[in-house]
């Protein structure tokens, strides 16, 4: 009986120990920015510090589908230590060649054994710009957009810039 008791107690404790390990875990000031295509999405990423978690943690950034046709997401930091300061990610997209559509970026922090992802959505949404002087469709980045979407219209620099939200 003693024997049983024993080794109950020390997988009891075992349990308890490996609860206690020093770990973090990644977050996010949001989760979706809506923007149009030419702007920039800046989201912060975090760090809940568990347990007295004191090394480094190693960033890495990776693109979902579909890909972000040149534009591209980047980390202002790859490798963070105490304090653990947030870290911006920037996505930048470009007026002619992003699509609308939702581009996924998954933030992974990891240091021997213990990891953490978030994951970050861009939307972008749809526009066109339409010459004051010509009234000809200078661009157009719509792809799917539904019939029922709100729109709104404005001028810049002599062209009509209708966009969809």
């Amino acid at each position: 009986m003693k024997r049983i008791f024993t080794i109950a107690l020390s997988v009891i404790l075992y349990g308890l120990a490996q609860t206690a390990l020093a770990q973090f875990t990644l977050k996010t000031d949001k989760d979706t920015i809506k923007i149009y295509p030419g702007e920039t999405a800046v989201f912060s990423i975090g760090f809940d510090i568990q347990n007295g978690y004191d090394a480094s943690i190693k960033l890495n950034i990776i693109p979902g589908k579909p890909l972000l046709q040149y534009g591209d997401g980047t980390l202002s930091a790859y490798i963070v230590n105490f304090p653990y300061l947030d870290v911006k990610l920037t996505v930048k997209t470009t007026a002619i060649f992003t699509k609308t559509g939702v581009y996924q970026f998954r933030v992974d922090g990891t240091n021997t054994g213990i990891s953490s992802s978030v994951i970050c959505f861009v939307v972008s949404l749809c526009f066109l710009s339409i010459s004051f002087h010509t009234g000809k469709i200078t661009s157009q980045v719509c792809h799917n957009v539904p019939s029922r979407s709100n729109k709104t219209a404005f001028f810049i620099n002599s062209y009509l810039q209708i966009k969809y939200v």
